[in-house]
């Protein structure tokens, strides 16, 4: 709720935040996708840093929930380095960018054990 009392409405299109490093955990993040898709139905690229947090695979869920109520969104980015997410959390994010056929850019970091995922768009179906 803290958010949403900062920011009034904003006409934005693009939306860059960085969490990453802080302890924002589920809880935080719910209450951003609350906050978000009210405070800015327009938007179309969103920028999520949230490396080195505590969010789990119940967060992702919450994000995906919220990101599916964004009718423009088309460009969308990830970071979850050092977050520890179980498949679960990555079958969510796949059936978002899935069911989602105007997101034409979807950028997923993620490294566990020393793997690193990027998605490039569901079009092309590049996965690295």
């Amino acid at each position: 709720s803290s958010l949403a009392s900062a920011l009034p409405y904003l006409p934005l299109k693009q939306l860059e935040l960085d969490f990453s490093g802080t302890q924002i955990t589920d809880r935080g993040i719910k209450s951003l996708s609350e906050s978000v898709p009210r405070l800015c139905p327009l938007l179309e690229g969103l920028e999520l840093g949230l490396s080195m947090t505590s969010i789990s695979d119940d967060g992702v869920k919450t994000l995906v929930d919220s990101l599916s109520t964004l009718p423009a969104l088309s460009h969308l980015s990830l970071d979850f380095i050092g977050a520890v997410l179980t498949e679960a959390a990555f079958v969510n994010l796949a059936d978002l960018v899935e069911s989602r056929p105007m997101i034409t850019s979807f950028k997923l970091f993620y490294e566990d054990t020393y793997s690193q995922l990027s998605f490039v768009t569901p079009q092309q179906k590049e996965y690295k």
